[in-house]
């Protein structure tokens, strides 16, 4: 009669411990990924710097880029369509919470706030046409920052993470970066196109 040993537990790589999905393998490349989708829209967002004054508007663009970022890593186990909805409702509820007093319990979109969020846009759109750069860092400034770091943040982590093609994210950044280009009165200083270059 022979008997059959079954082991009491299996090894893993990392020692007798299972790796869980948050410190696994697979959990590091997500939290790699994802870092560096944001980090990568921050440097080629750093050409922002030539055609708004001042460096608020950086406090705001990291602020999108942090918040899209981590709910596209808290929904990593949600269906890939799920992730860019949800990243565009934090987006909403976030500037309406920087630029609208009118939100329920501080954070929370209302129609007013939205309401509050069009004029804004509608006054951006006439600083612009009229405005040289540097324009001034104005609410209606700020929230086209902050809107555009999160759109372009959306974009990028669906590329390089969800669809994990991070070479193809180059395309994203390379629009954005032509924006501040075209409009510059002067050559970008080196050390936007190396943080551009990095990115």
């Amino acid at each position: 009669m022979t008997t059959t040993l079954i082991p009491s537990h299996t090894p893993t790589d990392s020692g007798d411990e299972p790796a869980s999905p948050a410190t696994g393998p697979h959990g590091r490349e997500l939290w790699l990924n994802a870092a560096g989708a944001g980090a990568a829209v921050l440097l080629v967002g750093t050409a922002v710097s030539t055609i708004v004054q001042g460096v608020s508007w950086a406090g705001y663009a990291a602020l999108a880029v942090v918040l899209v970022v981590g709910v596209g890593v808290a929904l990593h186990r949600a269906h890939p369509a799920v992730v860019p909805l949800a990243q565009v409702l934090g987006l909403l509820v976030l500037t309406c919470a920087l630029f609208s007093d009118n939100t329920l319990l501080v954070v929370l979109p209302t129609q007013t706030a939205i309401g509050d969020i069009q004029v804004l846009v509608s006054g951006a759109g006439a600083q612009i046409n009229t405005g040289v750069p540097p324009v001034p860092a104005t609410p209606e400034v700020l929230l086209l920052v902050t809107a555009a770091f999160g759109v372009l943040t959306i974009a990028v982590y669906a590329v390089a993470v969800l669809a994990r093609a991070p070479a193809a994210a180059a395309v994203p950044l390379l629009a954005v970066f032509a924006v501040p280009v075209a409009l510059a009165n002067e050559l970008l200083p080196a050390c936007v196109l190396a943080a551009a270059a990095a990115g």
